[in-house]
């Protein structure tokens, strides 16, 4: 392999070392967000919150012109979307790194490595005396 090509499979090796950190960083700020909107605004996720309040009529019409507009089913769609985002990337990455294990199984050993003591030198075969009868 060339020199640029070791070096994209290295550099390739290190996101993909990182990228588990930053997967789970995600869900959790995902994560995060979802709680924070259960908190703050429950019926801006709760699809069953919108119908009781729509048939109770506790929710004014401004609200309910809001959540018309935003869809408690998009917001909850959006967040499903980012999570299955976050899982195909850490399922491709994952594949990715399976295939520069099997290129690092089938490539030689680099030639930039010092080579072990020895490695180098090859006993030459004794040759028979000459007269003798081996």
């Amino acid at each position: 392999m060339t020199p640029e090509q070791i070096a994209y499979i290295e550099q390739r090796r290190r996101q993909i070392r990182y990228w588990p950190w930053m997967a789970g960083v995600l869900v959790a700020l995902l994560m995060a967000a979802y709680a924070w909107l259960w908190w703050a605004a429950p019926i801006n996720i709760s699809p069953a919150m919108v119908l009781e309040q729509f048939h109770t009529r506790t929710v004014s019409d401004e609200e309910m012109i809001m959540l018309a507009a935003r869809g408690t089913l998009a917001l909850i769609g959006c967040g499903m979307f980012v999570f299955v985002l976050v899982l195909l990337i850490s399922l491709a990455l994952w594949n990715e790194l399976r295939l520069i294990r099997m290129i690092d199984a089938l490539a030689p050993a680099r030639t930039d490595a010092a080579p072990p003591a020895g490695a180098g030198v090859v006993d030459a075969p004794e040759e028979p005396a000459a007269g003798s009868d081996a």
